[in-house]
Parts: C-alpha cells; structure tokens; sequence
C-alpha cells in the first residue's frame, strides 16, 4: 500500500487525477490531508480517529473467545 498523494502523483493536476479517477477533487484533497492510503486493488485505507480500548486490542494476539463471554 501507498499513500494516495503517491498513487496520484502520475497526474498532472488534482483535477486531471479526479476525471481519471471518478472522483472529485474536493475527496480526492480530503484523502491526501488525511493521510489515506490505497491498496493495489484501488481499496482506499484511512485511519480512524476511533479508538478501541477493550477486549479486541487487549486480546489481539490471543485467541479472542475470552472476550466473548
């Protein structure tokens, strides 16, 4: 994966990048301030403000049927 301003960087323009793209500029400037990254297949990937503080990120690692009772 790499960032969406990197994948974009072949076109000329923001705009040029969003007619090729199906887009608009106005989306394409959110992802690239965001920080968004987008995957081989084209899948956009932003990071969330959320963050998950309970049984999911204290048994990532581990098997999560202890959280589930």
């Amino acid at each position: 994966m790499k960032l969406v301003k990197q994948a974009l960087n072949q076109y000329k323009s923001i705009y040029a990048a969003a007619k090729a793209e199906n887009a608009t500029a106005t989306q394409l400037h959110r992802l690239i301030d965001g920080e968004a990254l987008v995957d081989d297949s084209g899948q956009v990937w932003i990071k969330s403000k959320t963050v998950l503080s309970g049984c999911v990120t204290k048994k990532l690692n581990e098997s999560l049927k202890e959280c589930e009772k």
